[in-house]
């Protein structure tokens, strides 16, 4: 990358490239720690139908334009998005949205580095056979005497953020690009193992029968709305990650087909952690949990009540780092790029500044929850803080925004000309979905998620 934040010479290798980079952007602990619970409480089957419309509907159109945006926008938006704004015609006040979009990924990244070096200490304890026997009460303790000890957690949060910071600043094409394809081949074997670990377990049929049941009176409102923040959250739209990365597409190619392509793999791999976690839980005797409470609570007792749970921790906590360090490394390179060419830096740098800046808020979130017992995980406190704001309030807000800029202020001669090879009815399709159904479920998704409209 340049010091003017355009990307000449730091290209993906290849389409492909990219489509594994975006692949690993958006897994994520979504689909591990949100999807299977949502599966079993709301109706199976008939759950992850509506899910596939929504994304369908509303997940593949922005991801779309995100990616339409990218090859209008070529570099770091804050720096290069203004010129595209006086292109359009478009009012003055549109240059703040590149800032949002920093703002609100720098603070997800923030909460997901939490989770990132809790995950990395129960690896740890894994490894050292820490889930042999425990008991409701000793899995607590464990994860209050790691909530308790923030030396420790940093500690972990350094080598977490820190591997990551150091693959970002040595490039994309030389660093990136191999540290997306290894991450996924480790995923998919620490993935794949413990679905074979689970497989051999004689109850895990209860499990797997949660999934395959269709029981759409379970969905109700809870369940429709529960899909839509699903369909949304899973593709890490509206924090500049896929324009980021796809500024660094090589020319050519069908971006409907890239799209199709991330859309395709991301729910292949929720449907895989829901057969895993699913089953893993029947087995154990156990009730589906979601966030952090699945992490930290019922994986733990599930390991000691299942025949192989010592291996079988080592696999799951492997698999759910990987996913965490990965969204964490595409997470940091819209800020990364947003730096080098806001105040004309070398990427390495830029990326060390980022990851300073995160390393710091992260031990002051680290350090607060030391002093919260309790309540951890009910939105109180710093942490929850952060988390309402960039990630309820910011993100839906500059996916929002995303969409009405491409779908009515964009000019259409523009799209056109990205979009050339896409069939006619498609691409009005496509312009129509973005124009008129993305806004209003996005305002219902941002009224939902901060708790102005009920439904969680």
């Amino acid at each position: 990358m340049l010091r003017d934040g355009t990307v000449r010479g730091t290209r993906w290798s290849s389409h492909q490239a990219f489509v594994i980079a975006a692949i690993g952007a958006t897994l994520g602990l979504g689909n591990a720690w949100r999807f299977p619970g949502l599966v079993a409480e709301h109706g199976g089957l008939a759950f992850v139908a509506v899910y596939l419309v929504v994304l369908g509907l509303l997940g593949l159109p922005l991801l779309l334009a995100e990616l339409v945006l990218a090859r209008r926008v070529t570099g770091a938006l804050p720096v290069h998005f203004p010129a595209e704004v006086r292109l359009s015609q478009a009012a003055p006040a549109w240059r703040a949205w590149p800032w949002l979009v920093m703002v609100a990924a720098w603070m997800v990244l923030a909460c997901l580095l939490v989770t990132g070096s809790w995950l990395l200490g129960y690896l740890a304890a894994a490894f050292q056979g820490g889930f042999a026997n425990p008991t409701p009460r000793a899995v607590a303790l464990r994860f209050d005497a790691l909530a308790s000890a923030p030396t420790v957690a940093i500690g972990w949060l350094t080598l977490f953020l820190g591997s990551a910071v150091a693959v970002s600043a040595a490039g994309v094409r030389r660093s990136v690009e191999h540290a997306a394809w290894g991450g996924l081949v480790l995923a998919g074997f620490a993935w794949g193992t413990a679905l074979i670990g689970v497989l051999v377990d004689g109850e895990a049929g209860a499990g797997f029968a949660r999934l395959y049941t269709f029981d759409p009176s379970a969905l109700g409102g809870v369940g429709l709305i529960a899909a839509l923040t699903q369909a949304f959250y899973t593709l890490t739209l509206g924090v500049g990650v896929m324009h980021a990365y796809a500024t660094h597409l090589p020319p050519g190619g069908a971006l409907p087909m890239l799209a199709w392509r991330i859309v395709l793999a991301d729910t292949l791999f929720a449907l895989l952690a829901t057969l895993v976690v699913l089953g893993l839980l029947a087995a154990a005797g156990l009730e589906p949990a979601t966030g952090p409470r699945l992490l930290f609570e019922r994986l733990p007792l599930a390991f000691a009540r299942v025949a192989g749970g010592g291996w079988l921790a080592v696999a799951l906590y492997s698999g759910l780092v990987v996913l965490a360090w990965l969204t964490t490394l595409a997470l940091l390179e819209p800020l990364v790029l947003a730096l080098a060419a806001w105040r004309r830096l070398g990427r390495a740098r830029a990326a060390l500044l980022v990851g300073v800046s995160l390393w710091l808020a992260t031990t002051l979130l680290l350090v607060a929850f030391a002093g919260t017992p309790g309540g951890r995980w009910a939105g109180q406190g710093p942490y929850g803080w952060l988390e309402f704001l960039g990630g309820r309030l910011l993100t839906p807000l500059a996916a929002l925004l995303a969409a009405l800029f491409v779908g009515w202020q964009l000019e259409e001669r523009s799209c056109r000309l990205v979009l050339a090879l896409v069939p006619e009815p498609l691409y009005r399709a496509w312009r129509v979905l973005l124009r008129y159904l993305a806004p209003p479920l996005l305002v219902l998704l941002l009224l939902v998620v901060t708790g102005i409209l009920p439904g969680r």
